[in-house]
């Protein structure tokens, strides 16, 4: 049975130890100035967040769980004149979900690239995470044009995708694919798929999927590959050849937290290819050795990519709204919040595609 000192605690996970997230009860979160207070119904497990939660505490600036879906609670506005809130938006029993705030002022932001900005700040970056109970939007993230309301047709669970695949759409920004094009993807967990989801409705006529587990490559939707390789079964470099006619690969995507990885992506690529690095690595392994020459005969592009701003979660939306390349998919498991640490168990062992977790109970 619960008691009245019920109504002023909410859970939320904490990164207690390397590879252990708990649930542990704290003081409910309350209106702190003038924003929206939010249920958070959804919050995916992040590439970031698995490394996080293999390092451990004090690792990060940030506790893991920044793919939120929220539900509006309550609001405390003052005098400010919060858009589309006379048109009845942001109402309690909204869902939405929030990009990033940049400061607007640096270079970064002036020149278009708001998701480099180092003032940044997103929902689930600061306590409490994602993984919450509850969570509190500032009303600077409205007047920045960072919230976004979520139509009934998106189901909460597919939502949490809306922040990686705004991500995706960022990196594809910076590489061409055009059609009968062959794009590589090096990984494929779930930002692996939406890369291969992606390159197909630009056009690409041919998408290799990378992986060495089997068990991710059995997860992927069919909608993300044209043909699958298991690089620890067989050469990566022969399968690339022997699928492109001996060229190599139009564009090749690490979307994996691999060093190898990421120094083989230049042997795939044809001349004037390109390379996308999409994945982070743990501070240990980022130095990484490249084949320069190669990169510099065959004029080879190479990029990297992270983050995303406010254009990105809106395409995001439209894509996923529209669900022609069956996004959904991605998503194999939802679990109670106090299955968190479960859920990271399921994601490092390839055993789930996306796994979101829903605080509210409601997927």
């Amino acid at each position: 049975m619960s008691s009245a000192a019920d109504e002023f605690r909410m859970k939320t996970a904490f990164l207690e130890a390397p590879g252990k997230m708990v649930v542990r009860e704290v003081p409910r979160l309350e209106l702190r100035g003038e924003g929206f207070l939010c249920e958070v119904l959804a919050c995916g497990i992040c590439g970031s967040d698995l490394r996080t939660y293999l390092r451990g505490p004090g690792t990060r600036r940030r506790e893991p769980g920044h793919e939120v879906v929220l539900r509006v609670i309550d609001a405390l506005l003052g005098n400010v004149a919060v858009p589309g809130e006379r048109e009845g938006r942001f109402k309690p029993g909204a869902r939405l979900v929030v990009s990033s705030v940049s400061c607007g002022v640096c270079t970064e932001c002036l020149r278009g690239d708001e998701h480099m900005c180092g003032k940044r700040t997103h929902v689930g970056f600061e306590a409490p995470s994602g993984f919450s109970e509850l969570a509190f939007v500032p009303v600077t993230s409205v007047l920045y044009g960072a919230v976004f309301e979520l139509p009934p047709i998106i189901s909460s669970a597919v939502a949490s995708l809306v922040e990686p695949l705004a991500c995706v759409i960022c990196g594809h920004e910076k590489i061409d694919v055009f059609p009968g094009d062959t794009v590589v993807i090096l990984g494929a967990g779930p930002v692996g798929c939406m890369h291969g989801i992606v390159s197909k409705m630009r056009g690409a006529s041919q998408v290799i999927l990378v992986d060495v587990k089997d068990s991710r490559l059995k997860l992927a939707p069919a909608s993300s590959w044209d043909v699958k390789v298991n690089s620890a079964e067989t050469s990566i470099e022969d399968a690339v050849l022997d699928l492109t006619g001996g060229e190599g690969a139009s564009a090749v995507i690490v979307a994996c937290a691999s060093r190898e990885a990421h120094s083989q992506a230049v042997s795939l690529t044809r001349k004037g290819g390109q390379v996308l690095l999409f994945s982070g690595l743990a501070p240990e392994h980022r130095m990484v050795p490249l084949d320069v020459e190669a990169i510099h005969r065959r004029e080879i592009k190479l990029v990297g990519s992270r983050n995303s701003g406010r254009r990105h979660f809106k395409k995001a939306i439209d894509m996923l709204v529209q669900d022609q390349g069956g996004f959904g998919e991605i998503v194999t498991h939802v679990l109670p919040l106090e299955e968190v640490d479960r859920g990271f168990q399921l994601a490092l062992r390839g055993e789930g595609m996306k796994v979101v977790i829903a605080p509210a109970g409601e997927s």
